[in-house]
């Protein structure tokens, strides 16, 4: 008996011993280890550069030289009541991975880092377009000469920047051009826009037209006290001074800006006959698992979970490939090499 009350003393010993370590360990791991930061509440450090945090969580050579070569400034859409919610959302996935973030809002807080901010306004969908508009001439007006691209997006959007970067390669920022995922207005082809919940993007000669031309110009671009849909007012302005809808579809003439969330065009069964992405797709609208594009660039209606989620699985979670195929840029295109969406070409499609 006294020897199994000692193996008892041993074994209890031991377990407190090995539980003390694990604890230890777990706090080290917690306090110190990157696959956690994702996860805690820390203030980012929203003057990180673009690079950097490309390198750290993509580890990608190309992503790293494209973050150089295509300087892209992301605006968002926000409001004050969804401050701490889905713009930190933002800022604490996607966000800083663009090579300027600004945050439009009508009250200034510290806590999103680079704001712009709109003073005596009710956040209501009525005032988007106003927002919109001095947006863009704001960014316009401060960062023209610094960047190449103008992303507008809304807080309840996810971007992946590498890929919408590797879409805009082949593109000089010269080009009066804007991408987006189009929809059409009115089932007329020829007066199509880019949705505003799955991001559009400017280049910077279709920005300087915007401002410059379109803005001052009633007859040709909405006044901002118009109430318009800001996508569609937007569409209207750029196409009346010469700007093109590029075609941002893939190889495979799938879509990469995306208006609704992953799950939802992964499994049909939440749509029907009536669902109203089917009146406004310009391309034909699928809905199937092997439907999506391989480099996405945008969802809309993402919610908290489904941010943080996405955002660990496309940078921090690991799957082990022995034969991942090499990377190569796509060609650069002059104007008349671009694609742009016509009634002959705007239901092209490829079937699996």
């Amino acid at each position: 008996r006294r020897r199994v009350f000692q193996y008892r003393r041993i074994f209890l010993l031991l377990a407190v011993v090995s539980s003390v370590y694990m604890y230890l360990e777990y706090k080290r791991n917690v306090v110190n280890s990157e696959n956690f930061t994702w996860l805690t509440r820390r203030k980012p450090n929203i003057n990180e550069s673009a690079v950097k945090k490309v390198a750290n969580e993509v580890e990608n050579s190309l992503a790293v030289q494209l973050a150089d070569e295509v300087r892209i400034l992301c605006w968002v859409m926000t409001n004050p009541a969804n401050h701490k919610t889905k713009a930190i959302d933002v800022l604490r996935t996607w966000g800083t991975r663009c090579n300027r973030l600004i945050f439009v809002t009508s009250e200034d807080t510290a806590e999103l880092g680079e704001t712009f901010v709109l003073q005596n306004f009710t956040d209501t969908h009525d005032v988007l377009w106003v927002k919109t508009r001095r947006a863009f001439k704001h960014v316009y007006e401060k960062y023209a000469n610094e960047l190449d691209w103008f992303l507008k997006a809304d807080d309840d959007t996810y971007l992946l920047v590498e890929n919408l970067r590797y879409l805009l390669y082949a593109y000089s920022p010269d080009m009066p051009i804007y991408f987006g995922h189009d929809f059409k207005y009115a089932y007329q082809v020829k007066n199509h826009y880019m949705s505003g919940g799955a991001g559009y993007v400017l280049s910077r000669e279709a920005l300087h037209r915007f401002v410059n031309a379109a803005m001052p110009n009633s007859d040709l671009c909405p006044p901002e006290d118009k109430l318009i849909a800001e996508d569609w007012a937007i569409g209207m302005c750029l196409r009346s001074v010469g700007v093109l809808p590029g075609d941002s579809r893939d190889a495979h003439n799938e879509l990469r800006f995306l208006p609704l969330e992953p799950h939802t065009l992964l499994i049909g069964k939440y749509f029907d006959d009536a669902f109203w992405y089917f009146s406004y797709g310009i391309y034909h609208p699928r809905v199937c698992q092997n439907c999506l594009s391989k480099h996405a660039i945008s969802f809309h209606y993402m919610t908290k979970e489904g941010m943080y989620l996405t955002d660990f699985f496309l940078y921090q979670f690991k799957l082990y490939e022995p034969e991942e195929e090499k990377e190569v840029l796509p060609k650069k295109l002059r104007l008349d090499e671009v694609k742009i969406p016509t009634p002959f070409n705007a239901w092209d499609i490829t079937v699996n």
